[in-house]
């Protein structure tokens, strides 16, 4: 463990689609210092993961975490969940599918008990979006999913759906919108979009690639640091002097808590002998935000 932790403003667990936005808003102030830990390298310069048609060659190999599913007595037994280890997480690996939800959603969602996530207020940050989400590009339509449209529209009596972002509808069927560039088929992924333009600019934006979080530094209840693992091995206790963000997913979200003492006293997880297949088939709701020591 080093002697002097590195100290930042924040440290935000996780660079991928949720920690790339948040780490590029904290940063806009010259003032704040921003650390981002990510389990994976970077995408900068890969056309492996930045070449969306490729994507499903990134399924199972190095920067896939592909975590098992434990076996469930009622079936589903043994799927794999795909989760990318690198810099944009899932929005750097899966197909970028972009699709709003229904005015009805949203409000359904905050009659439920979502304050402040009706479709009015959630139109404002929708706009908000840095990600270039179009329409599916004509040269990148598939003919059989082309085949599939048109017999769900003459099938159904359904209209076709140019651009399902565009307005709000009832029925229809048509090609989903992407957040890609249609030019070059490249990802306008949360890393592309967000931290790519502001990475070598910023000074108060440190990422630390290829480190795993592996425990929280708590206070009582209050989590004021990270123990994290680099590429070389090293150990260090990254700490921050307002707040730890989490995000780091829905599978390894819960088990950092849980490996951090936040949770049931004895969860239901197994683990192998690497760090990277570290496996909670549960997921955050079955965390609690109570120490259990």
């Amino acid at each position: 463990m080093t002697e002097d932790p590195p100290v930042y403003d924040y440290v935000v667990i996780g660079g991928g689609t949720a920690g790339s936005v948040i780490a590029s808003r904290l940063t806009e102030n010259p003032d704040v210092t921003v650390a981002v830990i990510e389990g994976g390298p970077s995408d900068v310069g890969r056309d492996d993961v930045l070449t969306l048609r490729r994507w499903m060659g990134l399924l199972g190999g190095e920067l896939d975490y592909d975590y098992p599913t434990t076996e469930q007595p009622r079936g589903n037994s043994h799927i794999r969940h795909s989760r990318a280890r690198v810099l944009g997480g899932c929005s750097s690996h899966n197909t970028l599918i972009a699709f709003k939800p229904l005015p009805s959603d949203w409000d359904e969602w905050e009659r439920a008990g979502a304050k402040g996530w009706g479709a009015v207020q959630m139109e404002a940050y929708y706009a908000r979006l840095k990600n270039n989400i179009v329409p599916v590009d004509e040269k990148d339509r598939n003919a059989i999913a082309r085949d599939f449209v048109d017999a769900a529209r003459t099938a159904l009596e359904v209209p076709r759906i140019e651009g399902f972002n565009k307005k709000p509808f009832h029925e229809g069927v048509g090609f989903f919108d992407l957040a890609y560039h249609p030019e070059n088929n490249k990802r306008s992924s949360a890393s592309v979009a967000y931290l790519h333009p502001v990475m070598d600019e910023r000074s108060n934006l440190t990422l630390w690639l290829e480190t795993w979080a592996y425990r929280l530094e708590l206070n009582g209840t209050r989590a004021e640091g990270v123990h994290v693992r680099t590429k070389d091995g090293e150990e260090v206790l990254i700490r921050a002097r307002n707040e730890v963000v989490l995000c780091a997913g829905a599978v390894d979200s819960p088990r950092l808590l849980l490996h951090s003492g936040i949770g049931r006293r004895a969860p239901t997880w197994r683990h192998s002998a690497s760090p990277w297949r570290t496996i909670c088939p549960g997921s955050a709701r079955t965390c609690s935000t109570t120490p259990s020591r």
